[in-house]
């Protein structure tokens, strides 16, 4: 798959309606964008690439438009979702793929990674991937999750229900980053 520099001029974001799923789909995974689609990604604001690159940041990929809901902003969940279905991207390697794969104990396995948020404050989580079972469907729902240190992320911005969010994923010295984006700054 051939990569495109991303060009910063404008900003969009994907709909809103991430938790509908039609009773027929039943993807495991990621929608990866082609050459033709890329056209439709929002555009990473400039002064975000300034930082990006002063950090030395490789391999930015816009990951999906997040829509926060209450679930996301429970403290006691500590947990933001990332369902499959909505990730527009190829961000894992092959390795962190067979990380996410495996469960230790009946517990899938993490990836330490760092979130940045939109001032660029930086929390240590941990991404993992769980598989929701659901009653009315054969195949389960694949989710990613950022846990530990979510709440802290919380406590420190003032995030609100349905707001959305422009997820973005880079490496520094190949460690994968994430980057909350606010679609409205």
């Amino acid at each position: 798959m051939k990569e495109e520099k991303l060009d910063n001029s404008k900003k969009r974001c994907c709909s809103s309606d991430e938790g509908s799923t039609s009773y027929g789909e039943r993807r495991v995974k990621p929608n990866i964008i082609n050459e033709n689609e890329s056209s439709q990604l929002p555009k990473l604001p400039i002064h975000v690439m300034d930082k990006i690159t002063k950090l030395n940041g490789t391999k930015v990929r816009y990951v999906m438009c997040k829509k926060l809901f209450k679930t996301d902003l429970n403290i006691n969940n500590n947990r933001l979702s990332m369902p499959l279905n909505k990730i527009t991207c190829d961000f894992l390697t092959e390795r962190e793929k067979k990380i996410l794969d495996t469960k230790e104990e009946d517990k899938p396995l993490g990836l330490e990674v760092i979130v940045l948020d939109s001032s660029f404050r930086e929390f240590t989580m941990s991404l993992k991937m769980w598989k929701m079972h659901k009653k009315s469907k054969m195949q389960p729902t694949s989710v990613y999750n950022l846990i530990k240190n979510w709440k802290l992320l919380l406590l420190q911005n003032n995030l609100k229900e349905d707001q959305k969010l422009n997820i973005w994923s880079f490496r520094i010295n190949d460690k994968l980053h994430f980057l909350l984006d606010d679609y409205n700054s």
